[in-house]
């Protein structure tokens, strides 16, 4: 504080964009749609990579969380997707499994 008592303004520090952009991706990718968790381990990871570079700590959080929400959503795609695709041809080449359960 100076003499007439006024606090000197503090700098703001702001949040990296591509951080919560990563994050946000990372979340609906999880959730629900793919291609959109690939783009926010993209984006997380790229947040990650500039603050290291900058020496930056604001938003690291953000940018981790996003890099682990995406990778276990998509192996969770992923593996849905294997599963599903087993289901699919173990009924495509068994027909006797449809006429047995519609009879």
């Amino acid at each position: 504080m100076d003499e007439n008592n006024f606090v000197e303004p503090q700098e703001v520090k702001k949040n990296n964009t591509k951080a919560i952009v990563g994050f946000v991706c990372a979340i609906v990718g999880f959730l629900c749609c793919f291609p959109v968790g690939i783009v926010g381990l993209v984006f997380s990871i790229i947040a990650l990579n500039e603050m290291r570079a900058s020496g930056e700590e604001q938003s690291r959080g953000l940018a981790i969380a996003g890099i682990v929400i995406a990778v276990i959503g998509i192996i969770w795609q992923v593996v849905g997707l294997i599963a599903y695709g087993t289901i699919v041809m173990s009924v495509i080449n068994n027909p006797d499994y449809i006429n047995n359960y519609f009879q």
